[in-house]
């Protein structure tokens, strides 16, 4: 029997039980099993096989009798909080701002490309690594062109270096600004 790919796997695992504990986790840091099940509510049976498939992709581990989130789970909740997840009130305020910030967003980019670096890797067998950071530097100018197009047509304001929303795009949710 064909092994399922590792997106399946994660598609399977990210249900709304397992995302209850990786929120668990990321608000509360490193719990035992006891203090998950009374802060999810779970199910003993539910919970066991959430935490087993959240351990077998490495999306948290457990050391000593606890359970924490790693940082490739961090990095996957910290993308499903910041397109809008909210579940009886978090992340709240201080959680997206620090998702959302700069510093953040840089670091969660570097490893999204890291993963994706090595997932072609893995398939591929090599990559062009100084080819590949030629291209990146070239394909920044993406982010401006586009940004600077929102600014025509009235959704962004650029200043000094940083983008500002306008009414018009604050109007709007996730879904309108994919699709434009």
């Amino acid at each position: 029997m064909k092994e399922k790919c590792m997106a399946i796997k994660i598609l399977n695992a990210l249900k709304i039980n397992s995302i209850k504990i990786l929120l668990a986790l990321s608000r509360e840091g490193q719990l035992k099993w006891k203090e998950i099940q009374e802060n999810t509510k779970l199910p003993t049976a539910t919970l066991n096989r959430s935490l087993s498939s959240l351990q077998n992709l490495n999306l948290i581990s457990k050391e000593s009798g606890e359970y924490k989130i790693t940082w490739v789970g961090d990095l996957i909740l910290n993308r499903l909080l910041l397109f809008g997840l909210d579940m009886n009130g978090f992340p709240g305020d201080k959680k997206l701002k620090e998702i959302c910030s700069e510093d953040s967003l840089a670091q969660n980019i570097i490893l999204e490309l890291l993963i994706t670096v090595l997932a072609t890797l893995k398939l591929q067998g090599e990559v062009d690594v100084e080819k590949l950071e030629r291209v990146l530097k070239g394909k920044m100018n993406i982010i401006y062109a586009v940004l600077e197009g929102y600014e025509r047509e009235g959704y962004l304001q650029l200043k000094g270096g940083k983008a500002y929303t306008t009414k018009k795009f604050d109007s709007m949710n996730l879904e309108q600004i994919f699709s434009m």
